[in-house]
């Protein structure tokens, strides 16, 4: 939500007419703005740069409003959209020996938009900056309701320049305006100072305005510019002065609060020619958003659609020890018994008879025969049997 501000301020507005500060671009990132500004002046500056106050006590207050939308489309382009409308209420004389009448007049005066490209080196940044405003009231001679505005359509571009030194950040704008109906071209200026303190809140201290470097394409009928401005303003020079040049001090402070900001800010006018001198007092309100879901925190686990957690698992780091303790060895096997095949010779015992069956009686089927005692015939007892055998074949032969 142009980052809600997370980072430090650190950039004026991409409007020159409106000082509010805005941090470098967020894609996906916008704020939504609203203003209301009270205006009064009783004086002007002539041509000589002498003030004057209007006659008879008349006067000229105006009552404006305005909304805008600001989207980071990258973090280098900014685009911006807005309007504005109000009150004017001029309190002027019909004639010289009529009273101070109250006259007004309200509407949407204008809507605007631009956008910033922001080049970023170290720690300045360099931005260029247009924007084209166009009236909805244009000036008409033959009426006697008070101006909203200029009347005129309008192109701006320029350039803004800032740093950053801690705590401070200092900037500085310079343009050009064109306006058409052959009114005069003016050179916009902002140069102040920024102090952004970490606890949420900032003040801002600037001269900022205008001058003339195309003279009006009417400088030569200013007496019946003059005369048009009695009637309708109250004689003032706030709008469709001629060749005009105004210069003026602006303190602004503000805070925000979650997602939403609040600031005000005071102006008046110390110097000028053919221009009102007069105060501004400015309230506002702002709103961070994003269109893009936000970043979760590096201190939350982050779990996607496929539930899966990429917060590592709890294991135990001692097995991945350098050093690990050795395992005691596994005691020695057990010598198997040697099989040599051969029994101990044993002493050659009687033979035993085996009993004569009874006559007449022979083993039940299936009975058990016990087996004949004695030690198993080793090898080479069945050798010696086996030659004995064979000696005895041989002796019948």
């Amino acid at each position: 939500m142009l980052t809600l501000l997370f980072t430090a301020l650190s950039v004026l507005s991409v409007s020159p007419a409106h000082a509010q500060l805005l941090p470098p671009p967020a894609p996906g990132e916008f704020q939504l703005r609203g203003e209301f500004s009270l205006y009064n002046t009783s004086a002007n500056y002539g041509g000589d740069g002498n003030k004057n106050a209007l006659p008879n006590g008349t006067n000229l207050k105006t009552m404006s409003a305005l909304g805008e939308f600001i989207f980071d489309w990258t973090e280098e382009i900014r685009f911006h959209a807005g309007f504005t409308g109000g009150e004017t209420t001029a309190y002027r004389q019909r004639d010289i020996t009529a009273p101070v009448e109250a006259h007004s007049n309200s509407g949407i005066s204008e809507a605007w938009a631009g956008g910033q490209y922001w080049y970023h080196y170290a720690s300045f940044d360099l931005i260029p900056d247009a924007e084209v405003r166009y009236p909805f009231a244009r000036v008409n001679l033959s009426t006697e309701d008070p101006l909203l505005s200029d009347g005129a359509l309008s192109l701006i571009a320029g350039a803004w320049l800032t740093a950053t030194w801690g705590d401070w950040r200092p900037f500085g704008y310079l343009g050009y305006q064109y306006r058409d109906e052959g009114r005069a071209s003016l050179m916009p200026y902002h140069l102040g100072i920024q102090w952004l303190p970490e606890n949420g809140w900032w003040i801002q201290g600037e001269f900022r305005g205008y001058q003339t470097i195309a003279n009006d394409s009417n400088s030569d009928n200013g007496i019946e510019r003059d005369s048009f401005l009695t009637k309708v303003d109250a004689s003032s020079y706030k709008f469709y002065a001629l060749n005009p040049a105004s210069h003026e001090f602006a303190l602004m402070v503000g805070t925000h609060f979650g997602q939403m900001g609040v600031y005000a800010s005071a102006a008046f006018t110390y110097m000028g020619r053919n221009s009102a001198d007069g105060f501004t007092g400015t309230v506002g309100l702002t709103f961070d958003g994003s269109f893009y879901m936000p970043t979760p925190r590096p201190s939350e686990p982050q779990v996607y659609e496929d539930k899966f957690n990429v917060k590592p698992d709890k294991y135990d780091e001692r097995l991945f020890n350098s050093d690990p303790v050795p395992r005691p060895a596994p005691p020695p096997p057990k010598a198997a018994p040697v099989n040599t095949r051969i029994r101990p010779v044993a002493k050659p015992a009687a033979p035993v008879q085996s009993p004569k069956a009874a006559p007449g009686k022979t083993p039940a089927p299936g009975a058990r025969i016990k087996p004949a005692k004695g030690p198993m015939p080793t090898v080479e007892l069945m050798i010696k049997d086996t030659e004995k055998a064979l000696e005895k074949e041989d002796k019948k032969k």
